[in-house]
């Protein structure tokens, strides 16, 4: 197998939909997807295009979450306030699926609206009703090789968001330059981006969840064959790697910054932005810290979860198992357990930034954690130049005059039970330079979500690491061949550097990295507190009830020993800029 870093993915050429080999006439790149692993990938080069993700539902849905936030939040589609003045024609570059457009045109009824992305994925036109469809287009093509299809002047309002994972930096600004171009002069223009952060889970988490599993591997590996063991998750040097998974942290980094593409696109939109655009308004990073730690799921016979749900919010950050235990007739009963008792977490209301440096240069003698690229702490507020920070010429910026560039100005957050957290989300002025004097994110309205939006943030920032895998496995074949002794530090042994063994091994680790983080999200105990009925598990044998007690008490123990930070770090981080083009 030979890995290369241009042309098309090599590990990508298995099976192309839409083939030409029928009598129709073959379809552009844009309806051509490589289908790989159940995954459909775009057809171009990664020279070409380095947008490593899948185009498949799930992952595409990833960006309604976002667009659902704001919705809710600003109850309404812009962050620019028109004030009635709606615009006449907007492009959405970078639409995806298209419902941000959809639900524009819904509210702009005199607007007619291009969606512009590299694949045919939007919602089709005529399933929309013909008021709505007759003023959508959906046009496709790469932005990075060729100008976009647009006359000079011909928009009003340009909406971005979503497009900075496959922007190399070196191109920012010649796409910043070609969107002004199409934009007409005092036309308006917004850019929403996150930032790709890969969601850390401490060894006090995932310890207790894997020593089961650990112990019956140990105890079973004197008979196993290499193609068992192979299969196994591998196990990271504890004394030399700072989490469990930090292979694939590491590979999710590499995966970004091999295409030349920052994945913390908060520290370098602001800077092109104010660059190429005038009156340029953005506020601080947008941070979601990471959520409470989710209650215990419930044992069997216990109703609709209640006994870790239903109550108060306490069991957010103080789970306990119930002592009633529902046992199978056929094993002996089971004495209940009494109650573990309710582990502490210290009372803290700071927010730790993730910035660190992008390329860490690890000592000789020990092969450090990779570490998060900068944060916009790293920018100066010198990047916005005099004619690109008065807010007085924009049109009318959307704001809350209760607002504050400071998190500490924000109305006091919502705490789930007793322990003090940080607000839902928070702006980091002391972290992040911020353009123009004019407040855009509805601060108030953010910080009075409940505490359970946050699950659905970090479910978000985890699903982008689980649709780049095939990008990480990418990087890390060629670290395979090139028989990297670094991988030595994660579970590999000498009979692992080869393709077939190390796709085993990459499988293994990140299906356990999958199954953590979804014990981490805990989706069941949100739709639990929604309404939804917990599923009905089957009795317990009395093993198995002593060993779920058993994993229990672990967990709990584990959680004794947290630490404030990695309770709080950020999982997500937003950043926002508008500006207006104002032509000489």
């Amino acid at each position: 197998m030979s890995i290369s870093r241009s042309g098309h993915r090599p590990s990508y050429s298995s099976t192309v939909s839409n083939s030409s080999e029928s009598n129709k006439k073959p379809y552009g790149k844009e309806r051509t997807f490589i289908e790989h692993r159940g995954s459909r990938f775009h057809a171009y080069g990664r020279d070409k295009a380095p947008y490593p993700l899948p185009f498949d539902r799930e992952v595409l849905e990833l960006w309604c979450i976002d667009h659902a936030l704001i919705n809710q939040a600003c109850s309404n589609v812009s962050f620019v306030d028109f004030k009635g003045n709606t615009p006449k024609r907007c492009l959405d570059l970078g639409t995806g699926l298209g419902d941000w457009t959809v639900d524009a045109a819904k509210l702009w009824p005199d607007c007619t609206f291009v969606g512009f992305d590299l694949v045919n994925v939007q919602i089709p036109l005529f399933t929309l009703h013909e008021s709505i469809a007759s003023r959508i287009k959906w046009v496709h093509g790469n932005f990075l090789r060729t100008r976009l299809p647009f006359d000079d002047d011909e928009f009003d309002h340009i909406r971005i968001q979503g497009v900075s994972f496959g922007i190399p930096e070196n191109k920012w600004v010649w796409l910043y330059e070609e969107l002004r171009r199409v934009l007409k002069h005092g036309g308006t223009i917004e850019h929403l981006e996150a930032d790709a952060i890969f969601p850390i889970l401490p060894r006090w988490f995932t310890d207790p969840l894997h020593a089961r599993t650990r112990c019956l591997a140990s105890s079973s590996s004197s008979s196993s064959s290499d193609s068992q063991q192979s299969l196994r998750t591998p196990a990271a040097d504890p004394d030399r790697t700072s989490h469990e998974y930090e292979l694939l942290e590491k590979l999710f980094y590499e995966v970004f910054e091999n295409r030349f593409i920052n994945p913390i696109a908060s520290a370098i939109v602001p800077r092109y932005f104010s660059a190429v655009f005038s009156h340029v308004v953005s506020p601080p990073v947008l941070a979601f810290p990471m959520p409470p730690l989710p209650p215990l799921e419930p044992f069997p016979g216990i109703p609709n979860g209640s006994a870790t749900s239903a109550g108060s919010d306490t069991s957010l950050t103080s789970p306990h198992p119930s002592t009633s235990l529902q046992i199978d007739t056929s094993e002996e009963t089971l004495t209940p357990v009494p109650s573990l008792a309710t582990p502490e977490r210290s009372s803290s209301s700071a927010v730790d930034n993730v910035s660190a440096d992008p390329q860490p240069e690890p000592p000789p003698e020990k092969v450090t954690s990779p570490r998060r690229p900068p944060s916009v702490a790293s920018i100066t507020s010198s990047i916005a130049s005099p004619s690109s920070v008065s807010s007085s010429a924009v049109p009318s910026l959307s704001s809350s005059p209760s607002t504050s560039t400071s998190s500490a100005a924000c109305d006091e957050p919502r705490v789930s039970g007793t322990p003090e957290r940080p607000a839902v989300v928070s702006l980091n002025a002391e972290e992040s330079s911020s353009i123009g004097g004019v407040e855009l994110f509805p601060m108030k309205e953010l910080s009075s979500l409940d505490e359970h939006s946050l699950y659905m943030q970090l479910y978000r920032a985890a699903g982008i690491v689980f649709a780049t895998r095939e990008a990480m496995w990418e990087e890390l074949a060629e670290k395979v061949v090139k028989r990297d002794k670094t991988l030595h530090l994660y579970g590999w042994g000498d009979a692992d550097f080869t393709i077939d063994a190390s796709r085993r091994k990459f499988d293994a680790l990140m299906g356990s990295y999958m199954s953590d983080m979804r014990a981490r999200i805990a989706l069941w105990h949100s739709l639990v507190k929604n309404g939804w009925e917990y599923p009905r598990r089957d009795p317990l044998s009395k093993a198995e009830a002593v060993e779920e007690e058993r994993l229990r008490h672990d967990i709990l123990e584990a959680r004794r020993v947290a630490k404030e930070k990695e309770l709080t770090t950020f999982c997500r981080q937003v950043r926002l800029a508008v500006g207006m083009n104002v032509k000489e």
